[in-house]
């Protein structure tokens, strides 16, 4: 399902090109280079600059299955690959673990939590996992206006730029909300 849902969105030219993670012939080399490029552009412009650097916390934890299946259908995923996706999503279940064993003896022990439903998240260490969360974060650009990003996966450098300090001030009192909005996606 991988394969199939990249080459959509490749297809479709969905996945915005600021995103530098999981996404062939980029890496963190590519991603470097563009915020240098755009930093010197800037400066070269006489222009003030000011880099925002955000890490989401545990971001395959905080995804909401009904708002990345809505993106997902924004993007054309529809009918039996949207089901699948639900599927996919929906029902899961997880619980905690923990095995002690005492050192000289061949006692063990082992806890176990009771299982509870999962409403958040996506499976970590699937090969789908990254793909999701790249759908999930895709259109933070649009919100973001008056700046440059780029995007590493869950990591997001923000460049703002002015020629005047005045207008710069303004305009981080302004994406001084983007830590917010990265929350409420």
């Amino acid at each position: 399902m991988h394969s199939r849902l990249l080459l959509f969105l490749k297809k479709h030219n969905i996945l915005t090109s600021e995103q530098y993670g999981f996404m062939e012939s980029k890496s963190t080399e590519t991603a470097s280079h563009s915020f240098i490029q755009n930093v010197q552009e800037a400066l070269d412009k006489q222009q003030h600059v000011v880099g925002i650097f955000l890490d989401i916390s545990k971001p395959y934890d905080v995804i909401n299955h009904n708002r990345l299946l809505d993106k997902l259908d924004s993007y054309g995923i529809r009918g039996l690959g949207k089901k699948w996706f639900q599927s996919y999503l929906t029902n899961r279940t997880q619980f905690e673990g923990i095995t002690q064993r005492e050192k000289g003896k061949h006692i063990q022990y082992r806890f176990q939590s009771s299982t509870k439903t999962t409403l958040y998240g996506i499976p970590q260490g699937s090969i789908l996992g990254p793909l999701l969360f790249l759908v999930y974060i895709n259109d933070i650009s649009l919100n973001i206006q008056g700046a440059k990003l780029v995007l590493y996966a869950n990591d997001m450098n923000v460049l703002v730029m002015d020629r005047n300090e005045e207008v710069l001030k303004t305009k981080l009192l302004c994406h001084g909300t983007v830590g917010k909005m990265v929350s409420q996606k």
